[in-house]
C-alpha cells in the first residue's frame, strides 16, 4: 500500500488509447498485460463489458493496474479508505 496513490472506478478508460502490447494481448475487448503509452507502463487485466478499476502507483515498474473485478466501488472504496490521510 505504501506504492498506491489511488484508486478510482473508470469504464470511460477502455475507449482511451492502451498503447503498445509489451508483451500484451487486445483482442475482442480483452486487454491483458503490460501496454506502454507516452512513456508510462501499465498492466491490464480486463474485459468488457467489465468496469475497470486504475490503481495509480508510485515507485514500482507500472504506473497503474488496470483490472476487471467483481464488485469495482467495493474495491476503489477498500483501497482508499486504506491510504494515509496525508496523500
Amino acid at each position: 500500500m505504501s506504492h498506491v496513490l489511488g484508486a478510482t472506478e473508470d469504464p470511460g478508460i477502455l475507449d482511451q488509447p492502451k498503447g503498445l502490447r509489451d508483451p500484451g494481448t487486445a483482442v475482442g475487448g480483452l486487454w491483458a498485460g503490460s501496454f506502454v503509452l507516452q512513456g508510462e507502463r501499465s498492466f491490464w487485466n480486463v474485459a468488457r463489458p467489465e468496469r475497470p478499476v486504475v490503481i495509480q502507483l508510485t515507485g514500482e515498474p507500472y504506473s497503474r493496474l488496470v483490472l476487471g473485478v467483481a464488485n469495482p466501488r467495493a474495491l476503489v472504496d477498500r483501497i482508499n479508505a486504506a491510504l494515509p490521510a496525508w496523500l
